[in-house]
């Protein structure tokens, strides 16, 4: 029996860097502006949109440092 977890067989948020949204004020934080979104058709892709927020970045981040050697 391997003792490595086989991650294809997970469906669900693994950890605790994306929380589920709560609500749909939540939601529409995230929201296209229709001049992003004419944008998208036009050059078939968008600039600074935020995905992750400081603090997800700096967990990745230290997460990131066990990989790296001094």
């Amino acid at each position: 029996m391997s003792t490595i977890k086989d991650w294809s067989l997970e469906h669900k948020p693994s950890g605790k860097l994306f929380q589920p949204v709560q609500n749909k004020a939540e939601w529409a934080k995230h929201k296209l502006t229709d001049k992003q979104i004419d944008t998208f058709w036009q050059d078939g892709f968008l600039n600074h949109v935020p995905l992750l927020s400081a603090g997800q970045c700096d967990a990745i981040m230290d997460e990131y440092g066990v990989f790296m050697v001094s």
